[in-house]
């Protein structure tokens, strides 16, 4: 009996370990567009709290989180703040997985929600090295 409680204590002390005790992590990124699109934008990131990502790293984000409604009022030197959960690094490109949400930043760094479409997946945003 005792040996069922040790292995039922262990298992369970390890499936809080793995899923980092319930908490919901995820990472910020700003950064400035240097070409939209409809499916894809391109940006200059200007911080972010992944130590991997560097001011002047060129990121692109897709967007298909967001409605064509909230594309079009995404335009070249726009600054936006996308969270997102995860990312891995990938033949030397980061890749950030699991974007929640991206928001467009006011000249006052106000975010201004973008309205965003039924998500049926993740979303994909892949970083290179800058300068």
């Amino acid at each position: 009996m005792l040996r069922a409680v040790l292995v039922f204590f262990m298992a369970a002390l390890l499936c809080v370990t793995l899923t980092g005790c319930g908490r919901n992590y995820h990472v910020d990124l700003e950064a400035v567009i240097i070409e939209p699109s409809e499916e894809l934008l391109v940006v200059s990131c200007v911080s972010s709290s992944n130590p991997r990502i560097h001011e002047g790293d060129i990121a692109k984000v897709r967007v298909d989180i967001i409605s064509t409604e909230g594309i079009d009022l995404l335009h070249e030197g726009d600054r936006i703040h996308v969270i997102y959960t995860a990312d891995t690094m990938q033949d030397g490109t980061l890749l950030i997985y699991n974007v929640l949400a991206v928001y467009l930043l006011d000249e006052n760094e106000h975010e201004i929600e973008l309205e965003t479409k039924p998500q049926e997946g993740a979303v994909l945003t892949e970083t290179t090295g800058g300068t």
